[in-house]
C-alpha cells in the first residue's frame, strides 16, 4: 500500500474581481505518494478533484463573499490524507 500523504500546508487565497487564486505547499509527511489534490469548501463538499499542481484559479464567484477552502492530497490508490487548515 503506498503511503499516506499528509496534510498540504500554508494555504493562500489571493482574491480578484470574482475569482480568487489558491495555493498551497505540498504536504511535509509523505510527499512523494502525493499523485493529486481535492479542494473542498468550508462545509466539506468537494469543488474539484484531480488538481495536479499546488495551485488553482477559482472563478465565476461572487464580489463580497467570504469563501474558504481547504486541500486534501491523496496516493496512487486514492486514499486521501488529511485536509489542511482552512484558507
Amino acid at each position: 500500500m503506498a503511503p499516506i500523504p499528509g496534510a498540504p500546508s500554508t494555504g493562500v487565497a489571493i482574491a480578484s474581481d470574482t475569482a480568487l487564486a489558491l495555493s498551497w505547499l505540498a504536504p511535509s509527511v509523505n510527499p512523494a505518494s502525493v499523485v493529486g489534490y481535492r479542494i473542498y469548501d468550508e462545509q466539506n463538499t468537494l469543488l474539484v478533484d484531480n488538481v495536479l499542481q499546488t495551485a488553482i484559479n477559482r472563478t465565476g464567484l461572487t464580489n463580497g463573499v467570504r469563501y474558504g477552502y481547504q486541500v486534501a492530497a491523496y496516493n496512487s490508490q486514492n486514499v486521501e490524507g488529511s485536509k489542511s487548515a482552512v484558507f
